[in-house]
């Protein structure tokens, strides 16, 4: 009765995960020097974002309540 998926994008350790709040979308932060944040489409399963090389990691992400930010 449950489900799995993997969401495959990150080179680096995942340091933090967000739904947004319709579930949507999600984010996800990775650790490490040149670190990413990748915002998926949920239904799709798909990468529609990705923003690179952070130098120090991520510690959090978050949606703005509209989806509109990260």
């Amino acid at each position: 009765p449950h489900m799995q998926y993997f969401l495959r994008g990150h080179a680096n350790p995942i340091s933090c995960v967000v739904m947004s709040s319709t579930g949507r979308l999600i984010a996800s932060g990775d650790k490490g020097a040149e670190s990413d944040v990748v915002v998926w489409d949920y239904l799709q399963r798909q990468e529609i974002w990705r923003f690179s090389e952070h130098d120090h990691g991520i510690l959090e992400v978050r949606f703005t309540h509209d989806e509109r930010y990260v």
